[in-house]
């Protein structure tokens, strides 16, 4: 079995008709073409997730845990008179599987996986001018980016399920950014700021789990816990200013419907 990531994707470009599930721990990790594979074949609703190694080389991949393997993929396997090999893996629980012959449409797969990928980096593009001039959403991000240098170091077993789980919350939570601040209707903008607020809360409970591992030192822990308390108060001052804001609107409306009323009699 490849030793990294990088490998991984290597023998993924070079497969045509075998879906590869590679053991880790106690799930099975699926990537690019494979993964395809077991959405298009096996697994349509499936949550597919994206990686970026560094800037311009991501990948999509998704999991599941193994006793899935038994309910979820080889009943169909069965079905589809498909071969399932097995591949003991040194240090794993359980085999690497390789399910095959899939027809492998190398052009579907390429359109699937740039509609992840274009996701992720148009939510990335979008929210970029407000970094300079929103204070909320700069040291929001700033800390989103630091989680993002914790995931990358984070040890190989745990980068592959939690962190990606932690990453996949960061660009929802970008999302919602978006959508909030492009939202102008002050009502239906705190309406999506409940939802912004969700959003950042999924990071932090998903990075309040490695934290509790010990694997970051206590002076590290401490600043991460002091920059979510200064987020999270961030966004409780904004709220509290959108709503008087709002509230205002609505006196100054009422205030005029009255005057309109006066008038018309």
């Amino acid at each position: 079995m490849p030793s990294s990531v990088a490998e991984l994707i290597k023998l993924e470009e070079a497969n045509t008709d075998s879906m590869i599930l590679y053991p880790n721990g106690k799930f099975y990790n699926v990537y690019e073409a494979s993964a395809w594979l077991l959405h298009t074949f096996f697994w349509p609703d499936i949550k597919i997730m994206y990686k970026e190694i560094k800037p311009g080389h991501e990948y999509v991949w998704c999991g599941f845990p193994l006793e899935s393997l038994k309910t979820n993929i080889m009943p169909k396997v069965k079905k589809m008179n498909l071969h399932a090999d097995y591949q003991k893996i040194k240090g794993q629980e359980a085999c690497l599987v390789k399910v095959h012959p899939l027809k492998l449409d190398r052009e579907a797969f390429v359109k699937w996986r740039s509609e992840y990928l274009s996701d992720y980096q148009r939510v990335k593009n979008l929210m970029q001018p407000f970094y300079g001039s929103m204070p909320l959403y700069k040291n929001t991000y700033d800390l989103f980016n630091e989680l993002t240098h914790i995931v990358h170091h984070m040890p190989r077993n745990l980068r592959e399920c939690l962190g990606d789980q932690i990453m996949n919350a960061i660009t929802q939570a970008n999302r919602s950014f978006f959508v909030m601040l492009r939202t102008q209707d002050l009502a239906a903008h705190l309406q999506k700021l409940d939802q912004v607020d969700l959003d950042v809360d999924t990071v932090v409970f998903l990075s309040r789990l490695f934290i509790d591992q010990k694997h970051l030192d206590l002076e590290r822990q401490t600043q991460l816990m002091t920059k979510y308390a200064s987020m999270r108060r961030q966004l409780h001052l904004y709220r509290q200013a959108k709503q008087k804001e709002l509230a205002k609107a609505q006196a100054a409306n009422a205030a005029l419907a009255k005057t309109h009323d006066v008038t018309g009699q």
